[in-house]
């Protein structure tokens, strides 16, 4: 006997404005994320730490292409929650 797995939408039975306070809220925690990639960012390039510790400064140097990856796919990330939010604000 197999199961058989339905799609169930757990969207359907909320409000616009429950969706939309969602959206907001994803909005919020990402932008604050953005800060923190910031503060991480400016921590890094400010040399506090020795350049001459080879294997510290290639992990710092990893450290800080990650970060700056992961800041580029939360401001995209941003622009599809905003871009989300106009749509149901439309419907």
């Amino acid at each position: 006997m197999e199961t058989q797995n339905t799609y169930r939408s757990f969207n359907a039975e909320k409000t616009i404005e429950e969706l939309q306070y969602k959206m907001l809220q994803y909005n919020t925690t990402l932008e604050s994320f953005l800060v923190e990639y910031s503060f991480y960012m400016h921590l890094l390039k400010s040399q506090v730490f020795r350049p001459n510790v080879i294997n510290l400064f290639e992990y710092l140097e990893r450290f800080k292409k990650t970060l700056a990856h992961h800041e580029t796919s939360t401001k995209n990330l941003i622009v599809e929650i905003s871009s989300h939010n106009n749509q149901i604000t439309k419907k």
